[in-house]
């Protein structure tokens, strides 16, 4: 036995206090054991949680690797915690799971375009409107368009689907002062001299379900329109349009020779492009007699004004038709065509 557990000192001193605590604690447990056990509870240890901000130190158990080796982490508030201390926390593995439509139908949509219709019967649509033609003698633009379009038969009106920009085209180009409706297609001949055409008279839903053959046989029908109404300005609202009506022109355009009484065939052609084309129809008489006569009609090419045709933007469609209106309000005589090549009607 110590002697320090004899109550004596380290020095060999007896402790009296000590021996007099322990007779106390001896007493008092020999008397009431509850009392002692009670007595003991304030030398217990309790942890205390650890604060909102030390909350954060507090290392995360659950994610502990089974092959690291645990160590003691010391907080500020001296709470005691085990932690992987000394391995940096690995990033949790991506599940690979497989959502079924996902990934596969977004590759399909990425990949694939929009199938083109193919060539539908006048029959599909005959239950459509057909459009009337707005035009008279002398307008400064005709607009050629390639045929009605579904909604536009549907409600009887040009250019009448609301994605579509012709309307606003014109009227942010200043060729109409007043934005109009659709329905008001027919203000345009008498109230801005303007006029609406079309290639092709029957309706489908897209142009592919017209053949390219009923196109090209409907280009002379045009010519006579030309012919009739001697305007300034063709204009072509799109490049599909103006590829078929030049590919028809090609194949009976003339140019005059020396003698004036003979004309040879155009062969070759030169790539399509859009704004101001170089051809002429050229008009055999003045329709009325003055320095101000229309002798010739000048052809012009804008993008297409469908709002699913997104290689030119509402702006850049816009900027084409200001061009177009500039050249409408130079004088004829202004213009050289010397260069352009002649269309005899």
């Amino acid at each position: 036995m110590s002697a320090s557990e004899n109550g004596y000192g380290s020095d060999g001193e007896t402790n009296s206090e000590d021996l007099t605590d322990k007779a106390t604690v001896k007493v008092e447990l020999e008397a009431s054991p509850e009392k002692f056990r009670a007595s003991l509870k304030q030398y217990a240890y309790s942890a205390k949680p650890p604060k909102s901000d030390d909350a954060s130190k507090t290392l995360n158990l659950s994610r502990r690797s089974s092959t690291s080796h645990p160590v003691v982490a010391t907080t500020s508030n001296n709470n005691f915690v085990e932690s992987d201390s000394d391995s940096k926390p690995k990033p949790q593995k991506r599940l690979n799971k497989r959502i079924p439509g996902d990934v596969e139908e977004k590759k399909v949509a990425r990949g694939s375009k929009k199938r083109k219709r193919g060539y539908a019967a006048p029959e599909l649509y005959s239950h459509l409107h057909m459009l009337s033609d707005y035009l008279k003698d002398g307008l400064d633009v005709i607009f050629c368009g390639i045929n009605p379009g579904y909604k536009s038969a549907e409600n009887g009106h040009h250019f009448y689907n609301p994605t579509n920009h012709f309307w606003r085209c014109l009227h942010s180009s200043g060729l109409t002062s007043t934005l109009l409706h659709p329905s008001e297609d027919y203000t345009l001949p008498d109230d801005f001299n303007l006029g609406l055409t079309n290639l092709v008279d029957r309706p489908s839903a897209e142009q592919s379900e017209l053949s390219k053959d009923e196109m090209i046989k409907s280009v002379p029908t045009l010519l006579a329109k030309i012919t009739r109404f001697r305007p300034r300005f063709v204009c072509f609202v799109g490049m599909g349009i103006w590829e078929v009506v030049r590919e028809g022109l090609l194949q009976t355009v003339s140019s005059p020779l020396a003698d004036g009484n003979k004309s040879i065939k155009v062969k070759g052609k030169k790539p399509a492009s859009l704004g101001l084309q170089p051809y002429k129809y050229v008009h055999p008489r003045p329709l009325v007699s003055g320095t101000d006569a229309i002798t010739e009609t000048l052809l012009f090419v804008v993008p297409s004004t469908s709002g699913r045709v997104v290689r030119y933007q509402l702006t850049d469609k816009i900027t084409f038709f200001e061009t177009l209106k500039d050249l409408k309000e130079m004088k004829q005589s202004d213009i050289d065509t010397s260069d352009m090549l002649a269309i005899y009607s």
